[in-house]
């Protein structure tokens, strides 16, 4: 087996048990809040700078699709599969074709899905991470926000910078 090819299963097991790690912590720490805190109740952790307050949203990011449960379903169903396919096939995309693009792919999937789940089966978004001015967020939105940021520091910007180089 190649160096190359051996060196991407690796990275492939590892970001697969990832992923599989951080839906199993987007989904204990939903059903712990959904559990333990009542809906709208604030809890600090970092006075009025950090805490936990339950929320349940129906829409996406910042309020927008209020009541769009179908279409955000529709909309992370095609996601999820979409960043599984691109996961196994990164040679097909060379600006995925590396470790950034694979992690961002596993990062996008496992937003996709662990949100995908509570609209599934709760028809609507479990929301707990308060971190003012931000709307409440969850580990899977996390995710989504972190691989958009690999994203542009590790793919987006090496392209700009590397065409810049040969203008």
């Amino acid at each position: 087996m190649p160096v190359e090819s051996n060196k991407t299963t690796k990275q492939i097991i590892i970001l697969t048990a990832l992923t599989i790690f951080l839906l199993i912590i987007d989904q204990v720490s939903k059903a712990f809040v959904r559990a333990h805190v009542t809906l709208g109740e604030y809890i600090p952790i970092l006075s009025k700078y950090l805490g936990i307050t339950y929320s349940q949203n129906t829409g996406a990011a910042f309020g927008i699709f209020s009541d769009g449960t179908v279409i955000l379903t529709v909309i992370s169903t095609t996601m999820a599969v979409f960043c599984l396919w691109l996961f196994f096939n990164t040679r097909k995309v060379s600006q995925l074709n590396n470790i950034w693009g694979r992690l961002s792919l596993s990062l996008l999937f496992t937003g996709a899905v662990g949100n995908l789940i509570d609209r599934l089966f709760l028809g609507f978004v479990t929301d707990w991470i308060k971190l003012p001015p931000i709307p409440n967020f969850n580990v899977a939105d996390s995710c989504i926000t972190i691989a958009v940021v690999v994203i542009i520091v590790f793919i987006f910007l090496p392209m700009i910078f590397k065409k810049n180089d040969h203008a």
